[in-house]
């Protein structure tokens, strides 16, 4: 699967995920070692605690609708069942609270996985020859085969895009409802802008 469709797919669901537990066996302790263990455990938990302190993000409605980005219902049940505070707000935004290590792990996966998507869409969209954006995925430029793009449904990345980029500034600290993505669609052999999309505006024509 694409990595932005992923991130689409999963990224508010996977925003309250802590590191999952793995398949591997309890090591044995002996039992002399094993009060010893658990005040080390107990400790560093502790430290983590109040070194790290705690991280608040705020999902806009649109990375929490049903088709999109995961079902409230859903994303309250993970993130309860991960220990995480979960306030569902009037507007339908979600207000998440986790721990600052999830926040940074988090915050850098996107980066990573969406830079890494950007760089490989023209392997899933035949018109798109490349796409640019800015370090903080603030905006973007499609450089397309235009005839092709605009013929063919390859334009429905653009809002991939935009929900990725938007994610992205949301987990920077961007205000839920004060984030932009811009997208510049821009043809490969002229160098013409065909056409530019600003979200959030725009996602209503997804309804």
């Amino acid at each position: 699967m694409n990595k932005v469709k992923l991130i689409i797919g999963i990224g508010a669901l996977s925003l309250m995920t802590a590191c999952g537990n793995g398949g591997t066996e309890e090591p044995v302790i002996d039992e002399a070692d094993a009060e010893e263990v658990n005040v080390e455990e107990e400790e560093s938990a502790l430290n983590v605690d109040e070194s790290f302190g705690s991280v608040e993000i705020t999902l806009p409605p649109e990375f929490i609708d049903e088709e999109t980005g995961g079902g409230v219902d859903e994303i309250i049940a993970n993130a309860e069942s991960e220990g995480e505070e979960v306030e569902q707000n009037d507007d339908g935004s979600l207000t998440i609270t986790m721990s600052n290590a999830d926040y940074e792990e988090m915050l850098s996966e996107i980066h990573s996985d969406l830079s890494e998507s950007m760089a490989s869409i023209s392997d899933d969209y035949e018109s798109i020859h490349e796409v640019k954006h800015s370090d903080d995925f603030s905006d973007f430029t499609f450089v397309v085969n235009g005839e092709q793009f605009e013929n063919s449904f390859d334009g429905f990345s653009i809002y991939l895009a935009a929900f990725g980029g938007g994610l992205a500034q949301v987990f920077a600290g961007e205000d839920h409802d004060g984030y932009e993505v811009v997208i510049n669609v821009e043809d490969v052999e002229s160098g013409e802008t065909l056409n530019t999309v600003t979200f959030p505006e725009a996602f209503e024509n997804l309804q």
